[in-house]
């Protein structure tokens, strides 16, 4: 886009994320910089918003670190400050020469980031010229701090999904054909084997999470989100592994609410599984089916292994943690609280990032699914009541206000309230929902007015059909590659090919409707 860089992704190759790793050190974060002194010719013509808008999307650069997983430069201990010091700085930098309207949101968003980001206060690490940009933009009153984006974000070009609400925000690294599942080189990231197998990163008010100590002293056989085979692997080096699966990817309705679903195929051994996250306004539900595995291996799937001090309260059929809320679950999963010691060394050897030798600690929380050795078709369903208090939970336990529809190998489906959410790995049916192929689908119902969303994560099928058990008479809009057929079951036809897992949209009318009937 005209040189400006292109933060949907910040990668360095096509097929490896380093979300973010261009903010990373001053040499790093220098050309996305020097952009300020030629911002006006950039920008000129182009609307304000849109690339801008979210930059990063996920509402700042405090989130980069952890909610994109970035690969090796996880394990690389000086690397979280200096994204969240230097993305700051470049956009303020962007700013001084950007035209009004652009000049106006860089700053605004420069300064809700550096206001918001409490992990590490600005001020206290910017240099002189860097702190003289800042103090400029929080004393200028003229200038509102941007709050954080709340909605759903797919990036369908790095296999990362970012949800994000009041207060919290989940997010999962996936991989596939496209994206690398992990990088190893240079004696950084040799524990990275399941980084990218539907890692999953939940942020309740604690920005620090993922980034404090967190790499050299987490289980990297029990990642948050993760299914995996727990035989013993050996350190990477100088390796980028491409998993198998062309399925990794999903859906947003509304900019609000998304479906996610990955393939899982096992590094070097037959490990299978189909795996499904729907975000909805308070819960994010979480599916899996068809897991198995052989060679004589536990298979696990890791609800949560939270950094934390607090105690969990677990009871029958739910779980609660102070400070990051409930779980709500389908049988029996196992937990365990213990104190980890590591060293940033251990994980990162590097002759230029290597990491310091004294140990460090922190105490887990885990609770996870044992799936048995060799499993042949088993399965898992759980709710993540992000920010929930124990009542709250146990409420949820109770009342089941969320339905799961469906957990088979041929299709993941849940029900909350007017919205229907479902992953077709095969043609079926789903409560109002049957598509005709593969696909992710999304469907609310809100009074007369019907909003649908597809998207096909594994990027092989040409057209979907979906025939909704709802009725429409009128389209109140559609992207120009959906055809709606209204009628008692309306079908919304989809053109997928080319759309390189991209989201399509229509919005119908239903009963009621000042347009029913046309």
């Amino acid at each position: 886009m005209s040189g400006v860089p292109d933060f949907d992704a910040l990668r360095a190759t096509a097929t490896t994320l380093l979300t973010g790793g261009v903010f990373d050190d001053p040499a790093r974060a220098a050309p996305v910089r020097r952009l300020g002194r030629r911002a006006t010719s950039l920008l000129a013509g182009m609307a304000p918003g849109g690339l801008w808008d979210d930059l990063p999307p996920e509402g700042g650069p405090g989130n980069v670190t952890g909610c994109h997983q970035r690969l090796r430069l996880v394990t690389t201990a000086w690397a979280t400050p200096g994204t969240v010091q230097h993305a700051d700085d470049a956009v303020l930098l962007l700013a001084q020469g950007a035209p009004e309207a652009y000049r106006r949101r860089f700053r605004e968003l420069a300064k809700g980031w550096i206001e918001r980001c409490s992990a590490r206060p600005y001020l206290a690490h910017a240099d002189v010229p860097a702190t003289r940009r800042a103090v400029d933009v929080l004393g200028d009153p003229g200038v509102a701090a941007a709050p954080g984006p709340v909605g759903h974000f797919v990036f369908p070009d790095m296999d990362r999904v970012v949800h994000r609400r009041p207060g919290w925000s989940y997010a999962i690294g996936m991989s596939s054909r496209r994206v690398a599942a992990y990088e190893a080189i240079n004696g950084e990231n040799p524990h990275g084997w399941y980084t990218g197998d539907g890692m999953t990163y939940l942020y309740t008010g604690d920005p620090g999470q993922f980034g404090h100590d967190f790499w050299p002293t987490v289980d990297p056989y029990r990642l948050p989100g993760t299914t995996v085979d727990t035989r013993e692997r050996a350190d990477l080096h100088m390796v980028a592994r491409r998993p198998d699966n062309a399925w990794a990817g999903g859906a947003t309705l509304a900019g609000r609410y998304g479906a996610a679903s990955m393939e899982v195929i096992g590094d070097g051994v037959p490990t299978r599984a189909r795996k499904s996250w729907f975000c909805l306004d308070a819960a994010v539900v979480a599916l899996g089916s068809g897991i198995r595995g052989s060679g004589g291996h536990t298979v696990e799937t890791v609800l949560e292994n939270r950094a934390t001090e607090a105690e969990p309260f677990l009871a029958d059929g739910w779980a609660h943690l102070e400070g990051t809320g409930g779980y709500v679950f389908e049988g029996t999963p196992l937990s365990l609280t213990e104190r980890r010691t590591g060293r940033w060394h251990d994980i990162n050897s590097g002759d230029d990032t290597g990491g310091a030798l004294e140990p460090v600690s922190r105490r887990y929380v885990t609770i996870w699914y044992d799936h048995g050795i060799d499993p042949a078709d088993a399965a898992y369903a759980y709710v993540l009541l992000p920010g929930a208090s124990r009542e709250r939970t146990r409420a949820f336990h109770r009342d089941r206000p969320v339905a799961v529809l469906a957990n088979t190998p041929l299709v993941q489906a849940v029900r909350a309230g007017g919205l229907w959410a479902a992953t077709f790995w095969a043609a079926g049916t789903a409560g109002v929902l049957t598509a005709d192929a593969p696909c992710v689908a999304l469907v609310r119902r809100r009074g007369t007015r019907i909003d649908v969303a597809v998207a096909d994560p594994g990027r092989t099928v040409e057209a979907v059909t979906l025939t909704l058990g709802l009725p429409a008479h009128g389209v109140l809009r559609a992207d120009d590659t959906v055809t709606v057929t209204p009628g008692a079951r309306p079908r919304v036809t989809v053109k997928l090919g080319g759309s390189a897992g991209r989201t399509h949209a229509a919005a119908l009318s239903g009963p009621g409707s000042p347009r029913y009937g046309r």
